[in-house]
């Protein structure tokens, strides 16, 4: 058996105001949605990505993303997380 990581603090302290910081950068793309979740039960925050077609009507399934933050993963772990979040964000922002 092994022992899951408890990294709730670094999660919350750290991974939490970035992921609000790329939400409230993401407001002036009206192509872009960025709704984020915090659920306190399993310690996860996610991160649904909705990426509209230039209609800004129907939604690009292809396209649009999830991004999960656990806090048992290491902090190597949730920075590739975070990474993969930014790079979507700067791709459907250009």
């Amino acid at each position: 058996m092994y022992e899951l990581l408890d990294n709730t603090e670094y999660l919350i302290g750290t991974i939490l105001p970035m992921v609000q910081e790329v939400q409230r950068d993401s407001v002036s793309n009206n192509r872009l949605s960025v709704d984020v979740s915090i659920n306190n039960d399993n310690g996860m925050i996610l991160v649904c990505m909705t990426y509209y077609d230039e209609n800004l009507v129907t939604i690009d399934g292809e396209e649009s993303k999830q991004f999960a933050f656990y806090s048992h993963d290491d902090n190597d772990k949730l920075g590739e997380a975070f990474n993969s979040l930014v790079g979507y964000v700067v791709k459907h922002s250009a």
